[in-house]
């Protein structure tokens, strides 16, 4: 991974909500079918050998790609001072005015050695030019032929990345600000869990004359804590947002330890009994934002829990919806806003929207919900999804499916940008995408 480099806007990159499939026609030879959209999993026959799927501009309002040295299967998203300091809303339909993202990813470096959490700064971000029709009625773009070249150029981006040397692999990265200070939680594949401080990375890629300072430093920053208490290594991890510096983390074995800042800032205690419960490796766990002592988890036990952590370890999980999914049980979320309403995702390829109060019974919902969500599948698709949505299904496609970007490949985690609504950071084993659809 470079320490700095381009963000490049994509117009006509692969992937988007309504792809276009389009024959390659050679000078001479009569003209080919008229573009169609491609919906995946409708139905629509797959590419042939001489089609190719090419992105439609006109369904996003910004879209980057940025490509890295060795994958980052888990990413997280970091608040921009800048947005903070503004507190005005983005216009993603100014193409003149452009953002910064921060984010904080780990990555699975070929050799143990190499692996690093890195800090980013993708600054010039600019939103997608719309087009206008002209003089004669057909469309044309804002900007002469000439003068586009040089000012796509100008709109790639810039990105800047910090690294903090990181002990192999890193299976999932997890950020938090706790009392004005940026930290980071890692799940390393050498079964151990640590805490970095992202102050000084943060700062340097802000600055190019602190990263190049940052850069040539001949020791990386040490974590500030690490917990080699799991018996194996593992991919839960979530730090709470109601109680700064509670962590909770589960291992491939099934245990849950939930962690305390320690009094006065120095560390964090770690309670050596886990939480009792799961049989299987723990994939996901989600404190809620509502309630401060309840954490949620689900496993490849096939089920999801809810554990209240004021309980001892052993009494401490008090709602259990076994065979929740057909198969393992790899993501939950809490609705952010009516927290009694809980969604996950499966290796049975299926999504499912549980209502606390039903639990037990696992009916579904008794009441519309209003919830937008995300989520990420091995089809290499990310899709948009708005629960409100009502009617029928099209093309074999549910009412409540709003967009469906593709073009990246194996896609693991998607994250909403908590100061910029509707902008969406995605990771693959190809690299990262920023984007924002006309749909939210």
């Amino acid at each position: 991974m470079t320490t700095e480099g381009d963000a490049e806007q994509q117009q006509d990159a692969e992937g988007s909500d309504d792809e276009e499939m389009l024959d390659e026609e050679a000078e001479g030879e009569e003209p080919q079918e008229p573009a169609r959209p491609y919906l995946p999993n409708s139905g629509d026959p797959q590419p042939g050998p001489d089609e190719e799927l090419v992105m439609d501009r006109t369904a996003y309002k910004l879209y980057y790609q940025m490509s890295v040295e060795w994958p980052c299967l888990s990413i997280d998203v970091l608040p921009d001072p800048e947005n903070a300091a503004s507190g005005a809303a983005f216009d993603f339909d100014d193409a003149e005015r452009s953002l910064s993202c921060f984010l904080v990813c780990g990555t699975q470096a070929p050799e143990a050695g190499r692996n690093a959490v890195c800090v980013m700064r993708a600054a010039g971000l600019f939103p997608m030019r719309r087009r206008r029709a002209g003089e004669d009625g057909e469309d044309s773009d804002d900007d002469s032929e000439e003068d586009s070249d040089d000012e796509e150029a100008d709109r790639r981006g810039d990105v800047s990345v910090a690294q903090l040397r990181h002990n192999r692999t890193v299976n999932r990265i997890r950020a938090s600000d706790v009392t004005g200070r940026p930290l980071a939680a890692t799940w390393s594949e050498a079964g151990a869990v640590y805490i970095f401080d992202l102050t000084e990375a943060l700062t340097a890629v802000a600055d190019h004359h602190l990263l190049t300072e940052f850069t040539r430093r001949p020791e990386s920053p040490a974590p500030l804590f690490a917990f080699r208490g799991h018996s194996a290594e593992g991919f839960g991890l979530d730090w709470s947002r109601l109680v700064p510096g509670r962590l909770a983390s589960g291992d491939c074995a099934g245990a849950i330890h939930v962690w305390q800042p320690a009094e006065g800032g120095a560390g964090w205690r770690v309670d050596p009994r886990p939480l009792a419960g799961h049989s299987g490796s723990v994939e996901d766990l989600q404190w809620s934002p509502t309630e401060a002592s309840v954490l949620a988890g689900c496993s490849v036990d096939r089920s999801l829990r809810v554990f209240d952590v004021r309980a001892k370890p052993d009494k401490a999980c008090m709602l259990t919806r076994p065979d929740c999914h057909g198969s393992d049980v790899n993501v939950i979320a809490w609705n952010r806003l009516e927290s009694q309403y809980i969604v996950s995702g499966g290796d049975d390829c299926a999504l499912r929207v549980w209502d606390l109060r039903r639990f037990a019974s696992g009916a579904p919902p008794a009441c519309e919900l209003s919830s937008v969500f995300l989520a990420t599948s091995e089809d290499n698709q990310l899709t948009l999804w708005d629960l409100a949505c009502e009617g029928v299904s099209t093309a074999g496609l549910p009412p409540q499916l709003l967009f469906i970007h593709m073009g990246q490949q194996e896609m693991k985690e998607g994250h909403w940008h908590p100061q910029l609504p509707g902008l969406v950071l995605s990771t693959a084993l190809d690299g990262l995408n920023i984007f924002k659809t006309i749909s939210i």
